[in-house]
């Protein structure tokens, strides 16, 4: 997949099939939805990215990120314009198109949080969450030590939501 400011830049740890349409009018109408839905009175064009589709088939995933460029050095200029420089979100919705059970993976997880409703003394560390991962079998397909291991255990434990098709996640 390609991924940042610029579509030539190809990154080795997503590895879904995907697809853009900035333009179209399914596209046109889900992205005026959703900047309804975040409380905007007039759509904005550069204010919003193109509505981008992705599959992700069995041990495949995308590595932890933040959806938001920062720039140390103060060059880039990012902003939320994607008329301009662009590169940052003002948010990012997730609208899943498909129904997993549980089991089935597939969850986005958010990485740096624990569930609301779990007690701080039932949290795991990773390494307990890997351990259990590989006793239970459901490893079997993934490379020991591989980020994938890693960001399964992740999905078991930390903040994660399982793809439902009437289920958006905003953040």
């Amino acid at each position: 997949s390609t991924t940042g400011a610029s579509s030539n830049s190809v990154f080795q740890k997503r590895t879904s099939d995907s697809g853009f349409d900035t333009h179209g009018a399914t596209a046109q109408k889900v992205k005026r939805r959703c900047m309804s839905a975040l409380g905007f009175d007039e759509y904005e064009e550069g204010h919003t990215d193109g509505l981008q589709v992705l599959r992700y088939n069995l041990t495949k995933a995308y590595i932890p990120h933040m959806d938001y460029l920062s720039d140390p050095s103060g060059l880039a200029k990012f902003d939320y314009d994607s008329a301009h420089q662009g590169g940052n979100r003002f948010a990012t919705i997730l609208m899943y198109m498909s129904d997993l059970e549980e089991g089935d993976g597939g969850e986005t997880v958010f990485a740096k949080a624990w569930p609301g409703d779990l007690p701080v003394e039932e949290r795991k560390r990773t390494k307990d969450a890997i351990s259990e991962l590989r006793e239970s079998g459901d490893a079997a397909l993934l490379e020991e030590g591989s980020w994938e291991e890693e960001m399964v255990a992740q999905c078991r434990t930390r903040l994660s939501v399982r793809p439902n098709s009437a289920r958006a996640v905003l953040f």
